[in-house]
């Protein structure tokens, strides 16, 4: 996390300036080609609140099917998805199957409904402690 490479919350700007889509798949294939071709990833959301002066935060990395480790590839795949670059990168690490692929997904649909019901009770949580409000 500390690698100076790692975008952080500046995803779409590592050096500064806004990428668009085909920029982010140029920019992170090339750095992903300098590491070897193929790297291994994860993401980390993260939301911060600030409530009565009290600043509150919530980080998790994604265990879900298809957000959990995954690979990240230099040669992209032809097909996108608008406003989701990286998934042109981005291999399921059980298939090895682009995120773009639609088999890609196949057999994590109720994996994936379970972790979203639980991270959006995770989520919720916070969000209720953070803003002091009443259930």
């Amino acid at each position: 996390m500390d690698d100076s490479r790692q975008p952080g919350l500046h995803v779409r700007s590592p050096q500064g300036v806004r990428l668009d889509d085909e920029g982010m798949i140029d920019y992170y294939s090339g750095l992903i080609r300098s590491l070897g071709g193929k790297v291994s990833a994860h993401y980390v959301d993260g939301y911060g609140v600030s409530c009565r002066g009290t600043l509150s935060s919530f980080m998790e990395r994604d265990s879900s099917p298809r957000g959990g480790a995954f690979y990240m590839v230099a040669q992209p795949a032809p097909v996108r998805h608008p406003g989701w670059p990286l998934d042109s990168l981005s291999l399921n690490r059980r298939t090895g199957a682009y995120f773009v692929e639609e088999d890609s997904r196949q057999g994590d649909a109720e994996a994936e409904q379970s972790f979203l019901e639980d991270y959006r009770r995770r989520l919720t949580a916070f969000l209720v402690k953070a803003l002091g409000l009443r259930q």
